[in-house]
C-alpha cells in the first residue's frame, strides 16, 4: 500500500525498543551501508531534508496511532513505539527488490515464478 501514497523514498526508522531487539541485523547492514545508525531525530531530518519539526510531528503522530491502535494507513502493530527526537535511529532506505525465494522457485528476469514447464501465468 506505501506505493499507492506516491512520495517516495520510504524509509525503515528503528528507535531503541525495535534496534535494540534486531541488534545483529542493524549491526549487519550498516556494515554492509544499506542502513545508517543515526544520533537522533534532527540528523534523520537533516537527511530527509525536512525541518525537525515535521518529523517530530510525525513521530506524534504515530504514537498517537500506537497508543490508540487507531492509523489512517491500517497498521495493526507497533512494537516499535514510541519514537521520540531524542533517541538515537537506525535508519534504511525500503525499496522493491526480489531479496530470496523460499522453497526453490525458480523466477524469470520480472520475478515472475517459473512452472516445471517454463512458463509462467495461471496454470
Amino acid at each position: 500500500r506505501m506505493w499507492a501514497v506516491g512520495r517516495p523514498p520510504y524509509r525503515l526508522v528503528l528507535g531503541p525498543e525495535a534496534s535494540g531487539k534486531t541488534q545483529w541485523h542493524c549491526t549487519h547492514y550498516c556494515g554492509r551501508g544499506v542502513m545508517k545508525h543515526l544520533p537522533d531525530g534532527a540528523a534523520l531530518a537533516a537527511e530527509m531534508g525536512i525541518p525537525p519539526a515535521k518529523l517530530r510531528q510525525t513521530f506524534e503522530d504515530y504514537n498517537r496511532a500506537a497508543r490508540t491502535r487507531s492509523c489512517p494507513f491500517g497498521k495493526q502493530h507497533f512494537q516499535g513505539a514510541p519514537y521520540r527526537m531524542e533517541n538515537p535511529l537506525y535508519v534504511a532506505v525500503v525499496t522493491p527488490v526480489l531479496h530470496y525465494t523460499m522453497a526453490g522457485l525458480e523466477v524469470n528476469a520480472r520475478a515472475e515464478v517459473l512452472r516445471s514447464t517454463g512458463s509462467t501465468g495461471d496454470p
